[in-house]
């Protein structure tokens, strides 16, 4: 099976009937029919896609697209994109709070994390997050943040209150990746 090129996730809807991949080479966000192995679709989604994170009710996700300094919406009912938010600095991990209240998105180039009330689509707070953040998890309960600093080589741990970094934990080189396990 082949979806688009530069594959970077895979996110299954929660029936198990679909994966949405984000394809960083050809900027889109492919929709694969499980059952059949075959795309169904490709959303566009903007040049460089990183994060995909759906919304709890499954209608709408966020996509990153670092490249282009901006964060796709799509639609996941009738998969299309339906618009964009301007996040400067290089939008690359991203995670939404347990409510859905806020997005924390990390920008990459600016060496920060941004907190985005989902309703109004503005960026309401950023702080210092390392060097080179790159991935995000957050706590089930919504108070913590874990940032990977690459350049740093070390896991953040911060507020997600106010951004202040609460521990620090020295890794290997470069770390990436980042969940949080419940």
């Amino acid at each position: 099976m082949l979806t688009g090129n530069g594959a970077m996730m895979a996110v299954f809807s929660p029936d198990g009937k679909y994966a949405y991949v984000a394809n960083a080479g050809d900027a889109n966000v492919s929709v694969v029919d499980i059952k059949h192995r075959q795309e169904v679709k490709a959303i566009p989604a903007g040049k460089g896609v990183m994060a995909f994170e759906p919304a709890k009710s499954w209608k709408t996700a966020w996509v990153t697209g670092p490249d282009e300094d901006k964060v796709a919406i799509v639609d996941l009912v009738n998969w299309e994109k339906i618009g964009t938010i301007d996040v400067p600095g290089e939008p690359h991990g991203f995670v939404y709070s347990p409510n859905g209240k806020k997005a924390y998105i990390v920008q990459r180039k600016l060496n920060q994390v941004a907190i985005i009330d989902t309703a109004s689509q503005k960026i309401t707070k950023t702080a210092q997050a390392g060097k080179r953040p790159d991935m995000i998890a957050i706590s089930p309960d919504g108070k913590n943040l874990y940032i990977t600093s690459r350049d740093d080589n070390k896991l953040l741990m911060l507020s997600a209150a106010d951004l202040s970094v609460k521990a620090e934990v020295v890794t290997g080189d470069e770390p990436h990746g980042v969940a949080y396990r419940k």
